[in-house]
């Protein structure tokens, strides 16, 4: 849709377009006249779900090395044998990729600090804020509640399984 957009926009900008169409022949029938509602970019609705933050190990089961494919999500199972999808945002993790500095192997261990949505009371577009640990390695501390705030705007319950007291139950 931004493609379409983005073309008849540019029709419009070129006064000698009178007119569009897609077959061989001499004939196009999209008019000039219709050029700027089809130009207009397409309305997005706006997702203003807040973010929830927590640290959580993850196996990875299937990466995603190609990190220009938005398309492709990392998989992995976290909090046991939960099944869950994710992104990786950590760019000092991609530049130690890069250069070699990692050792990866078939299923990868992360303890990562990560941004989630909660859509109908389920996890949902997992976004990897920082990879802590890779495979026992220790790479990064997590993020501060400001940079959090930072990065996500609203963020609900940041923190909290870091600021909360302990109890006798916590290891």
């Amino acid at each position: 849709m931004d493609a379409r957009s983005e073309f008849y926009q540019a029709c419009l900008d070129d006064r000698d377009v009178r007119g569009v169409g897609f077959t061989p022949e001499d004939d196009f029938p999209i008019r000039r006249n219709s050029f700027a509602s089809r130009a207009a970019p397409p309305e997005r609705k706006k997702d203003n779900d807040p973010w929830e933050v927590a640290e959580e190990q993850v196996i990875v089961t299937s990466p995603n090395w190609n990190r220009d494919d938005r398309k492709r999500q990392w998989k992995g199972f976290c909090a046991g044998t939960k099944e869950c999808f994710f992104t990786v945002e950590d760019e000092q993790f991609w530049t130690m990729l890069r250069s070699k500095t990692l050792t990866v192997e078939v299923l990868d261990k992360l303890k990562v600090q990560w941004a989630y949505q909660l859509k109908k009371g389920k996890p949902a577009n997992r976004r990897v804020l920082k990879v802590l640990e890779f495979n026992g390695k220790a790479l990064a501390k997590p993020l501060s509640m400001d940079e959090l705030v930072e990065l996500l705007g609203e963020v609900q319950g940041a923190g909290d399984h870091q600021r909360r007291q302990r109890t006798l139950f916590d290891n």
